[in-house]
């Protein structure tokens, strides 16, 4: 099975997916540096209003590398980059480019 990818579709579908989890992020933000009004009564009332930061913060990173990853992509794609490999320079299979199209290394050279 040959595939075909038309990278202004790819760019295209990258530029979106950048959009919806900068979005995210921003949202996760929100939530971090958000303080409740009114404000707590006392310290057992404020150490349990962000019992879930640490899961939010590790989303946040998680968004953060994506967004690294995405720019990442559409920048080898308008430097004519896209679909080498990094580390041996061969072309990227076009079924692991469709999968994972933000990818840098071929499946070979993958940790």
């Amino acid at each position: 099975m040959e595939v075909r990818m038309n990278l202004e579709t790819v760019k295209e579908q990258l530029r979106e997916e950048l959009a919806r989890i900068e979005a995210r992020e921003a949202r996760l933000q929100r939530h971090l540096r958000s303080s409740p009004s009114p404000g707590p009564a006392d310290w057992i009332d404020v150490s349990g209003l962000h019992t879930d930061d640490p899961v939010v913060e590790r989303l946040e990173d998680g968004a953060r590398a994506r967004i690294i990853a995405l720019r990442g992509a559409i920048e080898r794609i308008e430097h004519n980059r896209f679909g080498r490999c990094e580390y041996c320079l061969d072309p990227i299979a076009p079924e692991r480019l469709l999968a994972i199209p933000y990818t840098r290394v071929c499946a070979r050279c993958a940790p």
